[in-house]
This record gives structure tokens, C-alpha cells and sequence, in this order.
């Protein structure tokens, strides 16, 4: 199942198919890009469009 995948890695193998990329990570005791916690700068210019 493809779905639009907010991860930078558009070459990774698992881009756009979350379960397998959350269970990727979840092995890895890590957060799939698309569930962390945004950063400080991101956010602000989030806010700012």
C-alpha cells in the first residue's frame, strides 16, 4: 500500500509503506521520521506560511 510518505529518504525501500517502516524502527527502539517530535526551527517556520 503506498501512501505519501513525509520522510527525506525518498530512496529508502520502505518509503511510503508504514508498517513496514514502523516496524523497522520500532526493532530499533527509534521513531519513524513521520512520528518524531518536529524540531524547534521546523516548527517556527511552520508557523510562519
Amino acid at each position: 500500500m503506498y501512501k505519501e510518505c513525509s520522510c527525506p529518504k525518498t530512496r529508502c525501500k520502505r518509503d511510503g509503506d508504514c508498517e513496514k517502516c514502523e516496524a523497522y524502527h520500532r526493532d530499533r527502539n527509534n521513531l519513524p521520521y513521520c512520528r518524531r517530535e518536529k524540531s524547534f526551527i521546523v516548527k517556527m517556520l511552520s508557523k510562519n506560511k
